[in-house]
């Protein structure tokens, strides 16, 4: 979520989106919350939607029963209370330590006709303890896909060697601290390899015991925030957003503006796993990004 509002752009993506074609099944009347709502700038959104999941069969060691994803930029996390009428849990975004507000709590609860929702979001860095108005409706009551509303796995992690799995990349992404981590990657944007592929590394903080890793990418002539998940599918999501360098200064110390885009979609990658060695997060530690 975001305190202020933020510029919006078109989008620049450099990667291959994830592309599903999925029957549309309605939610059962015991899954209120599952669907597809939106994501209003007015609530501290980014014009997009938010996909919501319920679980109808939770896993023996499952801690959450209840998640989200909203406008391609955070994901949710959380559990059902007061007989499911709320949604009480955490959330998350791209950026780590380098921006204000990219993590906090959040407590929702539906309304009557169970069409709309209101409640509050905070910013675990902040102090003061101020809460924010998180208030939506519902646009859609048809469940979502597992990479839809960022249905995490509850026990892996993003560590490890990946490959893309819509198009031609590897990546690599290592733990050399408890709440660190590091990464790099590689990817072609043409399908006949004619062009360089294009070469990055990515830093950023270790969150939700490991399972999310939110941090900054950089490459030659584009850097920006990046959230990477482990999807309970096996496979590994990635949200990003291009920054551009902001000269009038930020209200944080990356010496960057992020280009929040108004229609509400973002830079996407999916990748499936090769293996679990995470061997080459330095390949291209040459490329770096000196924050102001």
């Amino acid at each position: 979520k975001k305190k202020l509002k933020r510029m919006n752009s078109l989008s620049l993506l450099f990667l291959f989106c994830c592309v599903l074609a999925v029957f549309s099944i309605p939610a059962p009347a015991d899954q209120p919350w599952t669907g597809t709502w939106n994501d209003s700038e007015e609530s501290g959104g980014y014009g997009g939607v938010f996909h919501i999941c319920e679980s109808d069969r939770p896993e023996s060691n499952q801690r959450d029963d209840i998640y989200g994803s909203y406008s391609e930029l955070g994901i949710t996390i959380g559990v059902r209370s007061g007989n499911g009428s709320q949604y009480i849990g955490r959330w998350y975004e791209g950026g780590g330590k380098h921006i204000a507000c990219r993590r906090g709590n959040f407590e929702l609860t539906l309304s009557s006709d169970q069409q709309s929702f209101t409640g509050w979001y905070d910013c675990i860095d902040d102090d003061s303890g101020e809460r924010f108005d998180w208030n939506e409706s519902k646009v859609d009551d048809d469940i979502p896909t597992t990479i839809e509303c960022a249905y995490l796995d509850q026990n892996d992690t993003p560590r490890g060697s990946w490959s893309g799995a819509t198009f031609v990349g590897e990546l690599d992404i290592c733990y050399p601290e408890d709440d660190n981590w590091e990464g790099s990657y590689y990817y072609f944007v043409d399908d006949d390899y004619q062009t360089p592929a294009t070469e990055g590394r990515e830093e950023g903080e270790i969150w939700e015991d490991s399972r999310i890793c939110s941090g900054f990418f950089y490459e030659e002539n584009a850097a920006g925030t990046s959230l990477y998940f482990h999807l309970r599918d096996g496979t590994l999501g990635n949200y990003f957003a291009l920054a551009i360098p902001d000269d009038e200064g930020t209200d944080d110390d990356t010496g960057l503006r992020i280009q929040y885009y108004g229609d509400g979609t973002h830079g996407t990658a999916y990748w499936h796993n090769d293996d679990d060695s995470g061997g080459g997060c330095d390949r291209y530690e040459s490329i770096t990004y000196e924050f102001s």
